[in-house]
């Protein structure tokens, strides 16, 4: 006949498995206990704000009763209060689509240099719709600062010099679109 008492403990059978079992289960227990607490600390915290707002209502409701001027002129400034936020979200709406119109805008320029410098690179049918597309829009929203024809930023000489010119210039001006485009639209944006 055994008893609890006579059951061999972690502690006095000196096993350290048993030991760190013993121990994973007291910290388990404690962990649940906290999240308990924690879970009717919330609670607690969720009923008192719905009493507040009970309280509120009921407060408005008293002094809607009862015709006072002062309720009525309340009610007044909250909507003037209210309508400023209104505004303000508008304004913000606006300036991050705004934002965004510029860093698309952006990108598809850094598009049109990239894919234009790629189509030199490759020699590519110059006489293709969708190629001479790209190369006209590559040129037109390189500005002439990054211009292929000699004019640009550099200028290479030599063998290969109009498929060097390209990936640099272009090249370069996709980069300078794409930063500058992300740093307008930060500015931009609330």
């Amino acid at each position: 006949m055994s008893t609890e008492t006579d059951k061999p403990t972690p502690e006095s059978t000196g096993d350290p498995k048993a030991r760190t079992r013993a121990e994973v289960k007291a910290k388990r227990a404690e962990r649940r206990e906290e999240r308990q607490a924690a879970r009717a600390e919330k609670a607690a915290t969720k009923a008192s704000a719905a009493e507040e707002k009970q309280k509120a209502k009921a407060d408005k409701a008293a002094a809607k009763e009862s015709g006072k001027p002062a309720a009525a002129g309340k009610d007044k400034d909250k909507g003037g209060k209210n309508a400023g936020p209104a505004i303000r979200s508008g304004i913000d709406s606006l300036r991050t689509l705004v934002g965004q119109v510029v860093w698309i805008a952006a990108v598809v320029c850094a598009l049109f240099l990239a894919v234009g410098a790629l189509c030199i690179a490759l020699d590519a049918n110059r006489d293709n719709p969708l190629v001479s597309f790209v190369l006209e829009g590559a040129e037109t929203v390189s500005l002439g600062v990054f211009s292929v024809r000699g004019d640009g930023v550099f200028d290479f000489v030599g063998a290969n010099s109009q498929i060097k010119n390209a990936l640099v210039n272009y090249g370069l001006g996709a980069l300078l679109y794409l930063v500058v485009g992300r740093i307008v639209e930060r500015v931009l944006r609330p």
